[in-house]
């Protein structure tokens, strides 16, 4: 199994605080059958981590995986707020893509339809790069209207839920949400 979304680097963003827990982190996402882990701290307003800076942390956190006999491999990619991408240039696109492909997870915001998300989604393909879009199930107006990711989905948009959706942990209509996009 591949994590498409976790923040497991130390020190970046809101995940671990220090090596320690990131390697908790690890060995409890081999226990579950994760092999690969994609490290994908925040870009948005309190956190503005820069592509580079991932993969670092990578290059730190992975030896050290390693060498505790973790299964797990770590790849690099961003979870990046809409109004962030679009002071990326190519090139730091590419450093954020997951596992250096041409997907970029792009963070929903929590509240309002971002309408300008189907012509930035446009101009990021035209640049080469895919969309995954980030917990969709977290936003309300997604909960309370979840065919408005339809049309994104039909022009080749992928959808990434949270497992804490699924299981209820973040609240009933998130859960609710989470549940209708996998079965639709």
């Amino acid at each position: 199994m591949i994590d498409l979304h976790t923040h497991i680097l130390p020190g970046i963003d809101d995940g671990p605080v220090d090596r320690r827990v990131s390697l908790d982190m690890a060995r409890a996402s081999a226990a579950e059958g994760i092999h690969t882990i994609a490290c994908t701290s925040h870009r948005r307003g309190k956190y503005p981590t820069l592509a580079q800076r991932v993969h670092d942390g990578i290059a730190e956190l992975q030896p050290l995986i390693d060498a505790e006999g973790i299964a797990v491999k770590l790849v690099s990619g961003l979870e990046i707020a809409l109004d962030q991408v679009v002071d990326m240039d190519d090139d730091e696109l590419r450093l954020a893509t997951l596992g250096s492909g041409k997907w970029l997870l792009l963070e929903m915001p929590f509240k309002g339809w971002p309408l300008e998300l189907p012509e930035l989604m446009t101009a990021l393909e035209v640049r080469g790069f895919k969309v995954l879009l980030a917990h969709p199930e977290r936003n309300e107006s997604v909960q309370g209207t979840p065919g408005r990711l339809r049309e994104l989905v039909g022009r080749g948009a992928l959808v990434q839920v949270t497992a804490c959706s699924i299981t209820g942990a973040l609240g009933a209509a998130p859960q609710r949400s989470a549940l209708g996009l996998i079965k639709s």
